[in-house]
């Protein structure tokens, strides 16, 4: 009967290791339309455009710029796993084709998010340290948010009024 030594495991893992390295990885960055952004219809003042393209926009948009260590797997799983479902939660880049009622619940979560420190997500920000927000930063995109609610509760009382 043959017994598994240490030197019998680390060959078989560091065969499985590089294996995977050849498993396809479907990337996740789609072209859409610039007309579909979010600042399109919602502008935004320069430094919170600055905070959504340095925390957000790498999870929650089609403009995902990839870390290096993002090609080795198993981080490469763990990373396109991260993206997708955040591209699936919110995505910055097709704003403009969410219902009215759909953006004001990804704004009012986007709110939550940040007030209670969920986002940023602790493993993006530790290898991406210009994600992490300051209380200045936070303070910049609460309000942006709000005010992505406040003009939306305009233009619905206008259409009303027209």
């Amino acid at each position: 009967m043959r017994v598994f030594t240490l030197q019998n495991s680390l060959f078989f893992l560091t065969i499985i290791l590089v294996s995977i390295q050849f498993l396809p990885l479907q990337e996740t960055n789609v072209i859409s339309s610039p007309a579909e952004e979010i600042f399109i219809k919602n502008s935004a003042s320069t430094e919170a455009k600055k905070i959504l393209n340095s925390a957000c926009y790498d999870c929650h948009s089609n403009q995902t710029k990839r870390p290096w260590f993002s090609k080795i797997a198993p981080f490469s799983f763990w990373i396109n796993h991260h993206i997708k479902e955040g591209k699936e939660r919110l995505n910055f880049s097709i704003w403009n084709t969410y219902s009215n009622k759909k953006a004001n619940h990804k704004i009012e979560e986007c709110i939550e998010e940040v007030e209670k420190n969920k986002m940023p997500l602790f493993s993006y920000a530790l290898f991406h340290p210009k994600a992490k927000l300051t209380i200045e930063e936070k303070e910049e995109l609460i309000n942006y948010f709000k005010k992505m609610i406040k003009s939306g509760e305009n233009d619905r009382k206008q259409t009303l009024e027209h």
